[in-house]
């Protein structure tokens, strides 16, 4: 999940750097394609099933979420700080947690609710800044939130009968046909530069899913949340590398809660 953590928010680097010359459908449908082609090729080399054959109700649950949550966060990435749009992103493992005991049937026991009351309060450290004058855009953060927690609860659902192959597939065959047609209204053909971009992309976005899949068959839900609210940190030293967004004191604390906070539910026996 750490792992996880590290890949996700350096995927939007990649996406802030071609979002200026080319459309969010194309970059979108160019990746699905890549990663398409790559798991076909894994699928094969493996000889596993590259299609799932069951729960196609709760494949199109996390699908449509899914779909719509990269959508509305691919909009927004190139007008919030991502140390601001990640610590909002990062109620979505809340909101996860609470529906799991719901949904999934898991224990959350005291350990794991001082985690995420930590957590909550080290992402609130670190969108103190943006207090002062609201964002708009961090406001379509928090459906991006909700999106994502109810496409976790699907996949740790889906997880315990899909390979990561097949809930890979399931989710990125989903983009091409809403993606496909205004991708091609708005074509622009990519440099060499930018097909590098768009090949680091796939590859690192589909590590990162591999990661989810990988830790959900493997972890319950209540237990892996805090740990990937470690993302933040991740998101504010990318954009002070990449992106020269400066590093304020309330994020430095509200990623050491944060951090802290995911050590502390890990420590769980």
């Amino acid at each position: 999940m750490l792992l996880f953590s590290a890949t996700l928010p350096l995927t939007d680097v990649w996406v802030r750097w071609l979002t200026p010359t080319i459309g969010i459908a194309q970059i979108i449908v160019i990746r699905s394609m890549v990663m398409m082609v790559t798991m076909g090729a894994l699928s094969w080399v493996n000889r596993e099933s590259l299609w799932p054959t069951q729960h196609w109700a709760l494949h199109g649950i996390r699908n449509i979420t899914f779909v719509l949550a990269v959508f509305l966060w691919f909009f927004i990435l190139d007008y919030a700080p991502l140390s601001d749009l990640y610590a909002i992103g990062f109620t979505s493992p809340i909101f996860a947690s609470i529906g799991s005991v719901f949904a999934l049937n898991e224990r959350l026991s005291f350990r794991k609710c001082i985690g995420l009351l930590g957590g909550i309060i080290g992402t609130l450290f670190v969108i103190q800044p943006g207090f002062d004058t609201i964002n708009p855009y961090l406001i379509l953060a928090v459906l991006c939130s909700v999106l994502w927690a109810i496409a976790m609860l699907a996949t740790k659902k889906l997880a315990s009968s899909e390979s990561p192959t097949q809930l890979a597939t399931s989710i990125f065959v989903s983009f091409i046909p809403v993606t496909l047609v205004p991708s091609i209204t708005q074509w622009v053909m990519p440099s060499g530069v930018q097909w590098l971009l768009l090949i680091s992309l796939s590859m690192t976005t589909l590590i990162s899913h591999f990661l989810l899949a990988w830790s959900y068959q493997r972890a319950p839900l209540t237990y892996l949340a805090p740990v990937e609210f470690s993302t933040v940190i991740f998101s504010f030293l990318f954009g002070w590398v990449f992106f020269n967004e400066p590093i304020l004191w309330a994020t430095g604390i509200g990623s050491l809660l944060i951090g802290a906070s995911a050590l502390y539910t890990m420590l769980e026996g």
